[in-house]
């Protein structure tokens, strides 16, 4: 049988929590941990099997005109997830508001102690006009500038300026993007 993909009733997610404006369309195989941590803007589509993690003390929000492509996994359980208006998250794009530094001899998993744990933490933020390209993984404590471009399967570890198109792993910087329709 051919599954067909819908999208939640505003009444599903109201009764979950989320606050959300006009013009919202999120496959109804979306995942939200903490969904009254979650805020959504007008004009924003959330493709099939995302997954949304906010913490207990975290928010995902949402600004509007955003699409966030097929099996998009936010983990926002560490520190926030900011995404302003005009962005896209492409198909399989990962944002980490915490990650691991096991190098110096430190354990790493969520069943082990933080007294043994080595933690880079904190917030992901997309300017207006980011976009990002599949596959590619935005560790903690980046700030996608205004109109950033990241290139398909990238790793961005560090945070850019206005108009930078960065791609690769680790993600460089390879030229600025040209401003003709953006404000």
């Amino acid at each position: 049988m051919i599954k067909r993909f819908e999208n939640y009733l505003e009444l599903e997610l109201k009764d979950a929590g989320i606050k959300f404006g006009k013009n919202v369309f999120i496959s109804n195989d979306v995942i939200f941990h903490n969904p009254q941590n979650i805020t959504i803007g007008d004009n924003v589509r959330i493709d099939t099997q995302c997954l949304l993690i906010a913490g207990k003390n975290t928010k995902i929000n949402f600004g509007s005109n955003i699409h966030i492509g097929a099996g998009c996994y936010y983990y926002g359980n560490s520190g926030n997830i900011i995404i302003e208006d005009n962005c896209t998250t492409s198909a399989n794009v990962i944002l980490y508001t915490s990650s691991d530094d096991y190098t110096e001899g430190y354990m790493t998993n969520p069943t082990v102690s933080d007294d043994y744990k080595k933690l880079r933490v904190g917030d992901v933020i997309l300017k207006k006009h980011t976009i990002i390209g599949s596959k590619s993984t935005i560790l903690p404590n980046v700030i996608l500038e205004f109109a950033t471009s990241v290139g398909a399967h990238s790793l961005v570890k560090n945070s850019t300026e206005k108009f930078d198109i960065i791609a690769g792993v680790p993600a460089k910087f390879i030229k600025k993007r040209k401003n003709i329709y953006l404000s």
